[in-house]
C-alpha cells in the first residue's frame, strides 16, 4: 500500500509541473504572434521578405489605363462616382451618331474596328473557310454603294406584293400596289412579317426555356415593341414626350411621301395609326408589372382559343415555327403548351383590333416593316431618319456605313465572325 501511494504522489508531481511548462509555452507563443501580428497591421513588418511589382509592359498598360478612368483630385468618400469616372468621362465625349456611351460601347466599337479589319482583308480560297468568304462577300455587298442608285426600288418591289401592300400609297406606285380590304388577312400578314421579316407586331412569339422546367423548351407568346422605344412616350403628356409623338408622327408622313403617297392622305392616315400605336400603349404590361410569377401562364393552344377565340392561335402560329430548326414542331397540335405571359394584353389587343378599320390596321403593319427597312434605303431615306434620331435619341450624325455593315454581319453570322476574331486575338 505504501509503495503504492508513494508512486501516486511523484507521478501528480511530475503532471503539475507538465502543465505549468504547457501553459508558459501557450502564453509565450499567443504575446509572440499577437506582436507580430500587431507590427505587421501597423505597417511595420511585411511577411514577405521582398516586395515585387509587376513592370510588364501589359501591367503597365493596366495600370495607365485604370489612371486615366479616375480623377485623384477628389476623395472618394465625397464623392466616389467623381472618383472613378471623372477621367474616363472628360476623355471619352458621347460620339454624334451615338444617343448614349460607357465602357461597354467603348470596347463594342474597339472590336468592331478589328472585325471590319478581318472582313476587309482579301478572301483567301486557301486559308479562309466558306463560312469566312461568305461573310467578307457579304461585308463587301453591304459596303456597296450602288443602293444609292436604287434608291427605293428595293422596298417599293416588295410593296406591290401581297400582305406588305401599304394602303397609303394608293395606286401611286402601280395598280400592282394597290391594297385591298376584301383580301386582307391579319393573321396572313402578321405571320408573313414574323416569318420572312423578323418583324414582330403586335404579338412575340419564340421559343425558348421554360421557366420552371429548364430542361425542356416551349412556346412564349408576349407583347411586342412599338415605334417609340419607351411606352410611356405614348402616354406622358409633358412637352418632351409630346415633342417625341410630333416627331414620329411627321417621320411616318414623310415616309409615305417619299416612297409615293400623296401628302394630304399620308396625313391623314398617319394620324389614324398614330391613334392606333397610343391605344395599344396603353394596354401594355407596365416593366414594374412584369414580374415573373404574373407572366407565367402555362395552358394549351386549345386553352388559349377559348380565351382569345378572337385569332387563330394554331394558324398563326404553325405558319411562323420554322420547322427546320424546330422539327419536333412540324405536326403542332391543340394540345401543345405555350406560356402567355400577358394575357389581359393580348384580351384587351383583340378587342382593340376588332373595333379599328382594316385600313388602319394594314397601314400600321406595313409601316412598321417600313420602318425596320429605312437603314438599308439610300441616303435621302436616312437623312430624314437622322432629324427624326435628333429628337428622339439626340444623335446628330449617321452611323458609318462600316460600322452599319460590321453590325450587319454580326448579326446575320454571329458565330462566323466570332470564329474569325478569336482565331486572330486570342492568341495575344
Amino acid at each position: 500500500m505504501e509503495a503504492e501511494t508513494g508512486s501516486s504522489v511523484e507521478t501528480g508531481k511530475k503532471a503539475n509541473r507538465g502543465t505549468r511548462i504547457a501553459l508558459v509555452v501557450f502564453v509565450g507563443g499567443t504575446l509572440v504572434l499577437g506582436t507580430i501580428l500587431f507590427l505587421v497591421s501597423q505597417g511595420l513588418l511585411s511577411l514577405q521578405a521582398k516586395q515585387e511589382y509587376c513592370l510588364k509592359p501589359e501591367c503597365i498598360e493596366a495600370a495607365a489605363a485604370i489612371l486615366s478612368k479616375v480623377n485623384l483630385s477628389v476623395d472618394p468618400c465625397d464623392n466616389f462616382f467623381r472618383f472613378a469616372c471623372d477621367g474616363w468621362i472628360s476623355n471619352n465625349p458621347i460620339p454624334e451618331d451615338m444617343p448614349s456611351y460607357g465602357v461597354y460601347p467603348w470596347l463594342r466599337h474597339n472590336v468592331d474596328l478589328k472585325l471590319k479589319e478581318l472582313l476587309e482583308k482579301s478572301i483567301s480560297r486557301r486559308r479562309d473557310t466558306e463560312a469566312i468568304q461568305k461573310a467578307k462577300i457579304l461585308y463587301s455587298s453591304c459596303m456597296n454603294e450602288t443602293i444609292e442608285k436604287a434608291d427605293a426600288k428595293p422596298l417599293l418591289h416588295i410593296l406591290r406584293h401581297s400582305p406588305f401592300r401599304w394602303p397609303v400609297l394608293e395606286s401611286n406606285i402601280g395598280p400592282e400596289g394597290v391594297w385591298s380590304e376584301r383580301k386582307f388577312s391579319l393573321l396572313q400578314t402578321l405571320a408573313t412579317f414574323r416569318g420572312q421579316y423578323s418583324n414582330s407586331v403586335f404579338i412575340r412569339l419564340y421559343v425558348s426555356p421554360d421557366d420552371k422546367a429548364s430542361n425542356e423548351h416551349i412556346l412564349k407568346l408576349d407583347q411586342a415593341t412599338l415605334s417609340l422605344a419607351v411606352r410611356e412616350d405614348y402616354l406622358d403628356n409633358s412637352t418632351e414626350a409630346k415633342s417625341y409623338r410630333d416627331a414620329l408622327y411627321k417621320f411616318m408622313v414623310d415616309t409615305a411621301v417619299l416612297l409615293g403617297a400623296n401628302s394630304s392622305r399620308a396625313e391623314h392616315d398617319m394620324k389614324s395609326v398614330l391613334r392606333l400605336e397610343i391605344k395599344i400603349a396603353e394596354i401594355m404590361i407596365p416593366h414594374e408589372n412584369r414580374t415573373s410569377e404574373a407572366m407565367y401562364n402555362k395552358m394549351n393552344i386549345s386553352e388559349l382559343s377559348a380565351m382569345i377565340p378572337q385569332f387563330d392561335w394554331l394558324g398563326y402560329i404553325k405558319k411562323v415555327i420554322d420547322t427546320r430548326l424546330y422539327p419536333h414542331l412540324k405536326d403542332i397540335s391543340p394540345s401543345e403548351n405555350v406560356v402567355v405571359r400577358v394575357p389581359q394584353y393580348f384580351k384587351d389587343l383583340f378587342r382593340i383590333l376588332g373595333s379599328e378599320r382594316k385600313k388602319t390596321i394594314a397601314n400600321y403593319l406595313v409601316w412598321r416593316m417600313v420602318y425596320s427597312r429605312i437603314p438599308n434605303l439610300s441616303r435621302r431615306f436616312q437623312y430624314r431618319w437622322l432629324e427624326f434620331s435628333r429628337v428622339i435619341q439626340g444623335t446628330t450624325t449617321l452611323l458609318p456605313q462600316w460600322d452599319k455593315c460590321v453590325n450587319f454581319i454580326e448579326s446575320a453570322l454571329p458565330y462566323v465572325v466570332g470564329k474569325m476574331f478569336v482565331d486572330v486575338y486570342f492568341q495575344e
